[in-house]
């Protein structure tokens, strides 16, 4: 009985189907419209093509494609090992769970394969050789005789159910006839062996006429297992799965064990006429051997617990995907923390606007380099007064910006032209097609339609006109300082720079002279009182101060700055918000 484990190499009666299609994950349905997804297959068996719209069809076939790779791969271990025994249990328990799944889960199939009748069958099959494959394990292990037989009987029952199917499905030319063979050896062998170790079990037990009753039952069972077997054709069909040597060693295998029982019921009836002399009841006497399932189907639920299925199944397809609720609701909270950012900015503009007004109208920091060195001092220009140089030389000339603003704009304004002449063309059509066919034409008012698409015309319009008065504006300061940004452009191209800040210091000393009123004394010829602070003290302290001014105004930046990456999106995300309000606009009107 060793050698049984032979017989598992033909003992396969699963074929992997040809490949399909690979299904979408199952939560494809509630994210996607898939109705027109049109889902192609094969039969397992018949290879006919079926295709449908439904994804529940493409589920099954993955799920049975799934199970036959389970048997196959059940098929495949080698059965002499012991990690190979119950690699080979666990897998073909595993299929018979996939199949299950599909049988309860899957109605009305298109398809041969998938069908109750079919799938029901492949699981007997997929059980059948489970527990044979334990039966195996258990003789290598010599266990008890009395356990040995409970476990074969229930292989010969499993074999008797997948029978019937296979036998329907013969008939109607879905399965292979090789295949029906196969389950017919082996239902009459596994019989045989049931009969056979119950008999050696009622003999220790003195039943020695039940003992040879059992091995006449199995000698019967036997013969007919080694008749199929060597009816067995010599080449099987290639879709049939089945090896070229299947049958001899099929055939090698229910002779040796019929030699078996021959040779035991032999001994044991010899014994039973000279010694016991116990009635030897007839066949259809012979009570049935209990059975003992060792095999059963591996839900689905428990098939891949504890593993780590995000490593089976690879990462979420869906994960950066967010409903369009949430994104309108993340886009109006977007657009709050912007609102609070510019408002920072605008104050922080403002600050530092008013900051550099009076130091200006106070003329610091540079009256006070007057004040410290004197009239007849030379002041060396500061490094921000080079860097303003070096930078009016750099840049695009602004009359050229400010050109190719001015066309930019008057192609904006030549489209909301265009845009607004189409929508009162379409609104005059409609009105006339109203007046001509009355009561016939069905066509809502295009007044109502086109409310939105108007209001944002006369809104970009109106963001033109705000931007070119900002741009009049500038444009005017510009000309205004026109002489003293080409003074500067030219001193940083001729390497000219201290030339021209101490040229501008003399004029504004000048100027300071000429122009000061009679009522404000020169602070240097002021008469401050003995117990007063003097002249070199009072400028200490406004540079202090200066230096205190200039302080808070980096750290105010700096404060603005660390606001903007706490608060704002990346840089990737932003100009999102504006763009989902106006599409939310737009699908409004569409919906309308």
């Amino acid at each position: 009985m060793s050698s049984i484990s032979e017989s598992r190499s033909p003992g396969n009666t699963q074929t992997a189907p040809p490949p399909c299609s690979l299904s979408p994950q199952p939560h494809l349905r509630p994210r996607f419209f898939l109705s027109d997804t049109r889902h192609h297959r094969f039969d397992a068996f018949t290879h006919k093509a079926t295709a449908q719209y439904s994804l529940a069809f493409e589920k099954a076939s993955i799920i049975f494609n799934i199970s036959a790779v389970l048997s196959c791969h059940a098929a495949n271990q080698t059965r002499s090992e012991e990690s190979g025994l119950k690699q080979a249990y666990h897998s073909f328990q595993a299929s018979a769970g996939m199949f299950t799944y599909i049988n309860e889960n899957f109605l009305h199939a298109p398809s041969c394969d998938l069908s109750r009748d079919t799938v029901k069958t492949l699981i007997n099959i997929m059980l059948a050789q489970a527990q044979e494959v334990f039966l195996e394990k258990q003789i290598a292990d010599q266990k008890k005789i009395g356990l040995l037989a409970k476990l074969a009987s229930q292989a010969a029952t499993l074999y008797g159910q997948a029978l019937e199917g296979v036998q329907d499905n013969v008939n109607k030319a879905i399965f292979e006839k090789v295949w029906l063979l196969m389950v017919q050896a082996k239902f009459n062998l596994t019989a045989s062996i049931a009969q056979y170790f119950q008999a050696l079990a009622d003999d220790d037990a003195n039943s020695h006429g039940m003992a040879v009753a059992r091995l006449q039952v199995a000698e019967v069972h036997a013969r007919e297992a080694n008749k199929i077997a060597t009816s067995f054709p010599s080449s099987v069909p290639p879709s049939s799965n089945l090896t070229a040597d299947c049958g001899p060693l099929l055939a090698d295998i229910t002779k040796r064990h019929l030699v078996s029982v021959q040779l035991k019921l032999k001994e044991l009836t010899k014994d039973n006429d000279f010694i016991y002399h116990q009635p030897v009841p007839e066949g259809a006497g012979v009570p049935t051997v209990a059975k003992l399932p060792a095999a059963k189907p591996i839900p689905v639920s428990e098939l891949y617990a504890g593993q780590d299925i995000q490593r089976i199944t690879g990462p979420d397809l869906f994960a950066k995907i967010v409903p369009l609720a949430v994104t309108e609701s993340a886009s109006l909270y977007d657009e709050e923390k912007a609102k609070l950012v510019r408002a920072e900015t605008e104050r922080v503009d403002t600050a530092n606007g008013e900051m550099a007004a009076s130091l200006d109208y106070l003329r610091l920091p540079g009256a006070l380099q007057v004040l410290k060195g004197g009239f007849d001092q030379e002041i060396i220009p500061d490094e921000d007064f080079r860097t303003w140089c070096v930078d009016v030389t750099d840049h695009e000339d602004p009359a050229t910006i400010f050109d190719h603003l001015h066309g930019q704009k008057q192609t904006i304004v030549g489209a909301l032209e265009r845009s607004s002449k189409q929508l009162d063309m379409e609104e005059s059509v409609c009105e006339k097609m109203r007046s001509k066919y009355e009561s016939d034409w069905t066509q809502q008012p295009s007044t109502r339609l086109t409310t939105t698409l108007r209001g944002d015309i006369r809104n970009y319009r109106e963001a033109l006109e705000e931007a070119g008065r900002s741009d009049g504006q500038l444009a005017t300061k510009l000309r205004q300082n026109e002489a003293e940004f080409n003074e500067m452009r030219s001193a940083a191209e001729s390497g000219e720079v201290d030339a021209l800040f101490q040229r501008a210091v003399k004029k504004m000393r000048k100027s300071s002279a000429g122009n000061s009123p009679n009522s404000e004394p020169n602070l240097l010829d002021a008469d401050f009182d003995d117990g007063g602070p003097s002249v070199v003290d009072q400028i200490a302290k406004v540079e202090d101060i200066l230096k205190k001014l200039n302080l808070i105004k980096k750290e105010r930046i700096q404060v603005l700055k660390d606001l903007k990456e706490k608060v704002c999106w990346p840089p990737h995300m932003r100009g999102r918000p504006r763009l989902m309000f106006f599409r939310h606009t737009t699908t409004t009107y569409h919906k309308s």
